[in-house]
């Protein structure tokens, strides 16, 4: 794989080789039969889960860097300043659902900031990379763009994203409510590479179900192609070794609009205490 960085992180390419071969095993068990059950906080789990997090730990461990994920204990490695971050699967219900708005997530924490982030959509055949200083790009085979966010700075020209299965009616309210000039349903981190792409301009989760590992490779790939995320607060977002949940929410955006739907999203931010 030839890289789009001048200069490539060895964990970067690891973790490359690690969601390359995910994508691959989550993509076999999507075209056969299989069930889900649910975790005890009834969600979703099913054996890509599984499987993908077994594939992805496999690999990472050669880092001897602790990895923590979504579907495993917590497995731990030498370096105390560094962990991986990993949602094995991102958008069970889509992958249940099939309409393939389903992607995986790695992350390299350094500091309580993601240094590396990497998004794959398996059933486009595309994975969304960062590195810290050196940009965020879109791989289609041996094709690389690199991703900007768009220009758009007021929030009445604003497209947002939200999601298609987690999105409350108090949330519908509120982007009405705003004058967005639109918004879109989509699952999955999709909905953050929207915004990277230029394709969007705003997300937020008004809530605390949103755990680390659900933004931690958005996060990375946001900010390298020149947006912003922060909690609801307008507050700096830190990542620990504890996958905490995001108790202030989260709002994602091309940075321009940023400051303008901060200051309006007063209603949403009651609902969290």
């Amino acid at each position: 794989m030839k890289f789009p960085f001048s200069q490539v992180f060895p964990e970067t390419q690891l973790a490359f080789q690690a969601i390359s071969e995910a994508a691959k095993k989550v993509l076999e068990i999507y075209g056969a039969d299989f069930k889900a059950s649910e975790k005890e906080d009834k969600s979703p789990v099913t054996l890509a889960d599984i499987e993908s997090h077994k594939t992805i730990s496999k690999v990472l461990s050669e880092s001897d860097i602790t990895i923590v994920s979504e579907e495993g204990e917590q497995q731990t490695g030498n370096s105390k300043s560094r962990f991986w971050l990993v949602d094995p699967l991102d958008g069970t219900r889509e992958f249940v659902d099939k309409n393939g708005e389903f992607t995986i997530m790695i992350a390299l924490v350094e500091d309580a900031k993601p240094i590396i982030g990497l998004i794959s959509h398996p059933l486009a055949g595309t994975v969304y990379l960062a590195q810290r200083g050196h940009g965020a790009f879109k791989l289609d085979g041996a094709d690389s763009n690199r991703l900007h966010v768009s220009n758009t700075g007021t929030l009445n020209g604003s497209r947002a994203v939200i999601s298609r299965s987690h999105v409350s009616p108090e949330e519908l309210d509120f982007i009405s409510s705003i004058g967005l000039s639109g918004h879109t349903r989509l699952g999955s981190s999709l909905k953050a590479l929207r915004i990277c792409t230029g394709d969007a301009e705003l997300y937020f989760a008004a809530n605390t179900k949103m755990k680390q590992w659900d933004t931690c490779a958005s996060y990375c790939l946001v900010t390298e192609s020149g947006g912003m995320m922060t909690d609801m607060f307008g507050g700096e977002i830190a990542y620990t070794a504890d996958a905490a949940s995001h108790s202030k929410g989260v709002v994602i955006s091309n940075g321009r609009v940023h400051d303008e739907f901060i200051k309006k999203c007063g209603p949403m931010r009651d609902r969290l205490g």
